[in-house]
C-alpha cells in the first residue's frame, strides 16, 4: 500500500470508530502503526492475526516471541511477560534447574534468546546488566559465582567483554536450547 493510502485508511478507521475529538490524534497514531505493521509493501496486507482480537491482552512482542518459539500465544505467559517495555521471565525459576548454577544459566539463556526473538537488541548483543538484573530479580544472584555460571554458557552464547561490561550474543545452539526450555515451561 502506498503511504498516502495508509494515511487515508487510518483517517477512515478513526472516523468510522467515532473517536472523540480529543483522542483522535492518539487513535490515528495507533491505527497507522497497525496498518504499517500489516502492510507487506506489495499491495497486500499480512494477516492481522497478531492483533488484539486474537491475542487478548498479549503484547505484540510476546506474540512475536511465541511465534519464534513455536508455541501458542496464550501459553507465552508461562515463560515471558512484558511490563513497562521490559521483557521478564514469568515462569517458575525452580523448574530451570536443580542447582543455583543451572537456574542462573537457563534463566540467562532464556532472557538472551527472548530478547533476540522479540527484536529487542536489534539482532545485536544483550548487555550483562539486563541479564544480571533478571537473575537478581529472582534472588539467584551470587556475585561470587555469577561470572562462572555465565561463562559455562560459551557453547551457546558468544561473550564479549567481562564482568558487568560483558555482552552476550546467542548462537544457533543457544536458540535451540532456549526453545526446548520454553516448550518445557509452556507444557508443550
Amino acid at each position: 500500500m502506498e503511504h498516502v493510502d495508509l494515511l487515508k485508511e487510518a483517517v477512515a478507521v478513526v472516523e468510522r470508530a467515532s473517536v472523540p475529538e480529543d483522542l483522535r490524534e492518539i487513535a490515528f497514531a495507533k491505527v497507522l502503526d497497525m496498518l504499517v505493521r500489516t502492510d507487506t509493501g506489495d499491495g497486500t496486507s499480512a494477516k492481522a492475526g497478531s492483533s488484539a482480537e486474537e491475542t487478548g491482552d498479549q503484547s505484540e512482542l510476546l506474540v512475536r516471541i511465541a511465534s519464534k518459539i513455536g508455541i501458542q500465544p496464550n501459553l507465552i505467559d508461562r515463560v515471558f511477560d512484558h511490563h513497562e517495555d521490559v521483557l521478564i521471565f514469568s515462569g517458575n525459576v525452580t523448574t530451570l534447574g536443580s542447582t543455583r548454577a543451572g537456574m542462573v544459566q537457563n534463566l540467562a539463556l532464556l532472557m538472551i534468546a527472548g530478547r533476540r526473538w522479540g527484536g529487542l537488541d536489534q539482532g545485536g548483543s544483550t548487555a550483562d546488566e539486563i541479564v544480571r538484573a533478571e537473575v537478581d530479580r529472582h534472588s539467584l544472584l551470587d556475585v561470587t559465582n555469577y561470572n562462572k555460571h555465565i561463562s559455562a554458557l560459551k557453547p551457546y552464547v558468544t561473550i564479549t567483554g567481562s564482568g558487568k561490561s560483558a555482552s552476550y550474543k546467542i548462537k544457533y545452539d543457544g536458540l535451540e536450547r532456549a526453545k526446548q526450555l520454553a516448550h518445557s515451561l509452556a507444557g508443550e
